[in-house]
């Protein structure tokens, strides 16, 4: 894009409720760190141990789930992910939400019952629901548990018919669908996101991604624990000034 002139630009931003995080977003995006005292001043950064923060996205995440929200949890490892949808399913087992007489095993070694939400983790346009077809990342609902392991979805916020999913790809590229991971989260858009940033090695562009999710908010729980960012800790290190070194970290190739 740097060395050509023949290319698109989106300039405007529609996504999101509150003006100024229309315009943050973009400072958010381009790695300007003065953005963060923005962020901060409306109560979208939360700091701690990596275990007290991934406490509060979860508490944050089931508050905004009881009250109606499409939310999602986002986590920057796979541990985080896993450990949020763990969580998150026993919110709904205990709910009554989730059926727990019949489950299959997912990719990841969890279990997964009807009403569960789930991701799809590899694109196969033999799969499809109605006129579409399964894609990496899609979060679907478990509508049947079937006796051969195989599923009955419906994917989330679409009417587009229901899908039978093979045994074979639920063992191998299906996880629950609460919490996902950076990539597995672009694209979609909810009411709410929570992210959270246990890594050392977060890259700017990941957490632009993770903080534009949500229409009506987007919320950042930093890790600031030497548990959590290992060499990366610094003394003096606050949840803004590890966002600051986030956003001064680039994936892009120079």
């Amino acid at each position: 894009v740097r060395h050509r002139e023949d290319h698109a630009k989106l300039t405007g931003v529609r996504r999101f409720s509150a003006e100024w995080e229309a315009q943050a977003s973009l400072r958010l995006r381009e790695g300007d760190a003065t953005v963060l005292e923005e962020y901060e001043r409306h109560g979208r950064i939360e700091q701690g141990s990596g275990e007290e923060v991934l406490d509060a996205a979860h508490r944050a995440w089931r508050a905004d789930w009881l009250s109606g929200r499409r939310t999602v949890l986002i986590a920057d490892t796979n541990e985080a992910v896993t450990e949020l949808n763990v969580r998150a399913r026993r919110d709904r087992l205990l709910l009554g939400e989730v059926d727990a007489t019949e489950a299959v095993r997912l990719r990841d070694g969890v279990q997964a019952g009807r009403g569960d939400l789930v991701v799809t983790r590899q694109n196969d346009r033999r799969l499809r629901a109605g006129s579409d077809w399964v894609r990496n990342g899609d979060r679907w609902t478990i509508d049947r548990v079937h006796p051969d392991g195989s599923l009955t979805l419906s994917r989330l916020g679409s009417s587009r018919g229901l899908l039978r999913l093979p045994a074979t790809y639920v063992a191998a590229h299906l996880d629950l669908g609460y919490a996902v991971t950076v990539h597995r989260a672009q694209g979609s858009t909810v009411d709410s996101a929570h992210a959270v940033v246990l890594s050392g090695t977060t890259t700017r562009e990941a957490f632009y991604v993770a903080m534009t999710r949500g229409r009506r908010s987007n919320i950042a729980y930093v890790a600031v624990d030497r548990d959590a960012f290992e060499a990366h800790q610094r003394d003096d290190d606050d949840g803004r000034a590890v966002l600051a070194e986030v956003l001064s970290r680039t994936s892009v190739e120079p």
